[in-house]
């Protein structure tokens, strides 16, 4: 069984701390938690998140995000790099 690695869609925040934006993590998928949620294990390091979950005594390896929240398709993937963009687009002509 091969590993699903998925990347957290823009605009999502932590449901555990609002004021925390996790868009473009990386995340594993580990399984299902009903129909719309699963459970998350990072990837990417998040520090300040890292941070606030240890004060709090939460999880800092694991979350659970709707099915959603995630983009499932590396080719749908995010990145703040725009050389990379450029790189897939002379890909496509």
């Amino acid at each position: 069984m091969s590993t699903t690695f998925v990347q957290v869609r823009p605009d999502v925040f932590d449901p555990d701390f609002p004021n925390i934006r996790l868009d473009n993590t990386k995340l594993e998928y580990v399984e299902n938690i009903d129909s719309e949620n699963a459970l998350f294990k990072f990837v990417t390091e998040h520090p300040e998140l890292t941070k606030l979950a240890n004060k709090k005594g939460l999880s800092t390896d694991f979350i659970g995000l709707g099915r959603h929240q995630v983009f499932w398709h590396k080719k749908d993937w995010t990145t703040t790099n725009l050389s990379s963009y450029n790189v897939v687009k002379r890909r496509r002509r």
